[in-house]
């Protein structure tokens, strides 16, 4: 985790953070939302501890972050552009704990959070 973040950027990653919880993400997923954005601009090559998990979640996650990066970019998902993948990660989090979920529904207040 960088140790030198402007006061602001702080700001906007607990506010990021908040809103996650409020749109009830899981914790896998709100985790590598905020350690790809505060990695974002200061590592070229950030590594999640989700990979090389061999449990279906973990690989759907490490997927969205990695197509995220490389693919769209953090700056498009600031934009509320964001990877397919992430619903599927967060849909297969929740079908793990047996709660009703709608990915849809959850990509929707994700672009409107960010």
């Amino acid at each position: 985790m960088p140790t030198s973040v402007s006061l602001p950027r702080q700001q906007a990653l607990e506010a990021l953070r908040q809103g996650l919880h409020c749109i009830a993400t899981p914790p896998p997923v709100s985790d590598t939302t905020l350690f790809g954005s505060q990695s974002w601009g200061v590592s070229d090559r950030p590594r999640i501890p989700t990979l090389g998990s061999l449990l279906a979640p973990d690989i759907l996650l490490t997927t969205a972050f990695h197509e995220q990066f490389n693919t769209l970019g953090w700056l498009q998902m600031a934009y509320g552009h964001i990877h397919k993948t992430w619903s599927k990660a967060a849909a297969s989090y929740h079908a793990r704990s047996k709660t009703a979920f709608d990915p849809s529904h959850w990509s929707t207040r994700l672009v409107q959070l960010l």
